[in-house]
């Protein structure tokens, strides 16, 4: 069988050794770049960037989080780019050029949970450490925790949900 699937996948920085690793080590785990490692280098110049266009972080931002195809995504990239007149940015060109390792519509076919980042993981894990898992937790116990833990964050998002549907009722009856 000469199909190779993808077991699991991996957010990092864009650290090069650790990616060459990587692909030596865990051959079958596709290996992204994290959105938010990728804005916060490039931070002060973009900071720049907004300070001299109002609308642009929020325009990037759409781009960016809206759930976008391929080909949608390199449309609305370069009506950005065109709109504000960056062609020339360096770091904008840094961007587009590594775009396939860390825009999510470029890996929409494998499951991630809808992470983009490793600080959604790190968010998750700190969650799971404070108030389900225990570092003495035999597997089992750990698997039925972090079910706990799932099912304990559902219903507080219903609970939300319910609550936010309750007010808007209210709103209109007014």
């Amino acid at each position: 069988n000469n199909i190779k699937t993808n077991i699991g996948y991996l957010f990092s920085d864009q650290c090069s050794s650790m990616k060459a690793a990587l692909k030596t080590i865990l051959p079958h785990t596709l290996h992204k770049l994290c959105r938010w490692h990728i804005m916060k280098k490039y931070k002060d110049h973009l900071a720049l960037l907004y300070k001299a266009h109002e609308k642009l972080k929020d325009d990037l931002n759409a781009v960016l989080n809206h759930p976008l195809m391929p080909s949608e995504f390199e449309r609305a990239w370069k009506d950005l780019i065109q709109r504000y007149n960056l062609q020339d940015d360096e770091v904008m060109i840094s961007l587009w050029d590594d775009r396939h390792e860390w825009i999510s519509a470029y890996y929409k076919e494998i499951f991630c949970a809808r992470m983009t980042s490793t600080q959604r993981s790190e968010s998750m894990n700190r969650i799971l450490k404070k108030n389900f898992v225990k570092e003495k937790h035999d597997l089992h116990l750990f698997a039925q925790q972090v079910d706990k833990c799932i099912q304990t964050r559902k219903a507080a998002e219903h609970a939300e949900t319910v609550a936010n549907e309750v007010n808007k009722r209210s709103i209109k009856n007014c």
